[in-house]
């Protein structure tokens, strides 16, 4: 295990050089995503099997270790973001090698990391605070051999402990996990990888540090090749870690704010709902949903105008807050507005508030405005989560998992995936203008192809909808497949008729028996007769005669209106009138849940919705 006390050295390409620093960035930002949730973690190769074959790069103490990462510190340098991420992504690396390697992994990483600070704080330049910081870690890390403490075995069972200053280990002093004597922290055994991860991250902190009072980064910038390097590695950073950045490709109007309200992230709809219960919102709150409004696409006189509509009413009374009125208070609203956009003042257009910022944000009955997901209780967001997320308790129970985990990004991510999905339904369900019409559950073409559906969950009725479109693209005709008492008599059964029985069945689709009572449904028609479905492998009674339009996707069953109670367990439907997802659809959509501001967030979805 490597604590990085010396600089790398060896020969490498520079196409290795740059696929090596892309793998470990990568998986980076995969393993900060998905710390807390050690499943996820452990399915994290198996995910990304590209990551899988080129991990040579994150075999602890090789060359390619070193050299990534030293990488990666020299690509982050000029972004504040990019270099706290790095610090906690390394130090969630290191606390995962230690864990996972045991008992070996942690007397491995002390020897190691005595014997590297001694050559450092020989042969390296170091500023003088590095150089401190270097010989506190020395005596640290011999304390812990001199108390056995790299050696033991069971470490929840061991009374062993050391005493280290209590400026080193200030996270643990902030939870209260350790004891304070005399100015010194008392770190017992069970705590060791805690110490050695807070050890290493502030030693990391150091290192920026270092890199830029050398100037190092300026000799290597000037040559192109290393420069390129340093260009796509950042460029990783914000696709994979941040999001894309995202402009508005339309522009608002005030009013169609109520309607675009239903897009908006958990954070921006409580502002949203409280100015419109009480028509004001307190200073910074104003400020906080003004500049979100500003980057979702409304443009100066429009916000201006939306804030105009709210503050022209009578304020509400017992809200607190903001008492002023419009009239009287125009000039400074506006003036205020225009600021954020760069017009007034030091003509600068400010960017709205960043997700990490709003998280830092304590919400409570005299500010709101920041995340939900960090701020309040579990029991406290659900109220808000409901009446989004409807039946679906899955969704529900993973993002009280986040929550307690606390990562309230995971959560916002996980409620996003479900609103695309829901929108991925609704637009997969609505007919295209493409010739077809359905009418209770037969499709119909214009040329008067028609074709039965009924109320099943399998690929046959979408085959039936591609078969309509086949014909109108050949323009030919289609016998209308009809299920009458008739028909069954005359085949001498009594036996529901299965798709093979109807030819709707195509090659390429599941095969269909009369046999396999899973792949059969009865075909129901338009009226409000109550009648019996196996599809799914069920007995259920339809809730409405209308079936509607069936459509399977590679992940699940979507369903265009609602057929039993039930629906297919496990699968996407709207059983009830309710929409119910699978969980592995939301994971599917996860990759694409990327962002770092609430605006992004609308945009993404709005942007969802068109597609």
């Amino acid at each position: 295990m490597s604590f990085y006390l010396l600089p790398p050295t060896g020969i490498t390409s520079l196409h290795s050089l740059m696929k090596d620093a892309e793998t470990r960035l990568l998986y980076l930002c995969q393993l900060h995503q998905r710390w807390g949730d050690s499943e996820k973690i452990q399915n994290l190769f198996r995910d990304h099997l590209n990551l899988a074959f080129n991990s040579d790069c994150l075999i602890e103490g090789t060359e390619k270790d070193c050299t990534t990462s030293y990488m990666l510190k020299l690509a982050a340098l000029g972004d504040g973001k990019f270099q706290s991420f790095l610090t906690n992504a390394e130090t969630l690396f290191l606390e995962h090698r230690l864990v996972c390697g045991g008992e070996a992994a942690i007397r491995d990483t002390i020897s190691e990391a005595l014997t590297h600070s001694g050559f450092a704080l020989e042969s390296v330049y170091l500023t003088h605070s590095q150089r401190v910081f270097i010989q506190q870690l020395q005596e640290v890390l011999r304390s812990l051999v001199v108390a056995g403490m790299n050696e033991c075995e069971d470490r929840q069972l061991c009374h062993h402990s050391v005493k280290v200053p209590w400026t080193l280990v200030l996270p643990m002093v902030k939870t209260r996990s350790v004891v304070l004597e005399a100015g010194q922290a008392v770190v017992e055994c069970s705590q060791v990888v805690q110490l050695l991860c807070h050890l290493f991250e502030t030693l990391f902190v150091h290192g920026f540090k270092q890199l830029i009072a050398s100037k190092v980064h300026e000799d290597i910038l000037e040559d192109k090749r290393i420069a390129a390097v340093m260009k796509n590695l950042y460029r990783l950073y914000r696709e994979h870690h941040v999001g894309k950045i995202m402009m508005p490709s339309r522009y608002l109007k005030h009013t169609q704010i109520e309607k675009e309200g239903r897009h908006f992230p958990l954070c921006m709809q409580e502002l949203h709902r409280d100015l419109k219960s009480h028509n004001r919102l307190r200073h910074y709150e104003r400020y906080r949903f003004t500049l979100y409004l500003k980057d979702i696409g409304l443009p100066l006189d429009e916000n201006i105008a939306f804030w105009e509509s709210y503050y022209s009413k009578p304020h509400s009374s017992g809200s607190g807050g903001c008492q002023h009125a419009w009239e009287s208070s125009k000039k400074r609203y506006a003036y205020s507005i225009r600021h954020m956009y760069g017009l007034e003042g030091r003509r600068v257009n400010c960017a709205s508030h960043s997700c990490s910022k709003l998280q830092q944000i304590e919400s409570h009955s005299q500010e709101r405005g920041g995340c939900p997901f960090s701020a309040y209780t579990p029991d406290q967001v659900m109220p808000l989560l409901q009446p989004l997320l409807g039946a679906n308790t899955q969704i529900e129970d993973v993002i009280v998992k986040e929550m307690t985990a606390e990562r309230p990004s995971a959560a916002c991510k996980t409620l996003m995936a479900f609103t695309l999905l829901k929108m991925q339904q609704k637009v997969a369900n609505t007919t295209p203008d493409s010739g077809l019409e359905q009418v209770g559950n037969r499709i119909t073409g214009r040329n008067g192809c028609s074709k039965l559906v009924g109320p099943r969950c399998g690929t046959h009725d979408l085959n039936a909808a591609s078969e309509c479109r086949s014909v109108l693209a050949t323009n030919t005709t289609t016998t209308t497949i009809t299920t009458t008492a008739t028909q069954r008599e005359a085949s001498g059964t009594s036996q529901i008729p299965t798709m093979r029985d109807a030819s709707l069945c195509s090659s390429g689709a599941k095969r269909c028996t009369s046999e396999n009572s899973e792949c059969e449904a009865a075909l129901v028609t338009t009226t409000n007769t109550a009648t019996k479905s196996e599809a799914c492998g069920t007995s259920q009674t339809p809730t409405t005669a209308d079936a509607g339009l069936h459509m399977r996707s590679a992940k699940g069953c979507l369903r265009g209106s609602a057929v039993c109670d039930t629906g297919c367990p496990g699968k996407t439907n709207t059983a009830g009138g309710k929409f119910v997802v699978d969980i592995e659809d939301i994971t599917a959509l996860m990759p694409q849940c990327l962002f770092n501001r609430p605006s992004q967030y609308y945009l993404k979805v709005v942007n969802g919705e068109k597609s």
